[in-house]
Formats: structure tokens, sequence, C-alpha cells
């Protein structure tokens, strides 16, 4: 169930290929981290990879 809500969310998110970056490194660290710390890490390491690649790619003054 948890792949198919992600997948609605990052289609609803995705406008862009800029915007695709942050959720290709999440979904990276969700694989890397899920077998050697279990699933719910795996989501919290998805968030904070993608928020922060998300946070250093902004341009400044653009809110989108």
């Amino acid at each position: 169930m948890l792949p198919a809500f992600a997948a609605a969310m990052m289609a609803a998110m995705v406008k862009t290929r800029v915007h695709l970056v942050p959720v290709a490194v999440g979904a990276a660290a969700a694989l890397a981290v899920t077998p050697l710390a279990g699933p719910g890490w795996g989501i919290v390491a998805a968030g904070l990879a993608g928020a922060a690649v998300a946070a250093l790619t902004a341009r400044p003054g653009v809110l989108r």
C-alpha cells in the first residue's frame, strides 16, 4: 500500500525534471536504508534526503 501512496504523491508533485531529482535521491536513500534499519527508517531517510536535496537545489526567492 505504501508504494502506491508514494507513487501517487510523486505524480502530483513532479512537474519538471528539476523536481524529479529530490524524488530520485529520496528513493535511493530509502532503498539503501530499508534493508539495514527497516521500512520505517527507510521512509525517514527518504524524507530527509529528498528535503535536503530540494533545499540545496532551490533557487533563492522562488517559491513553487
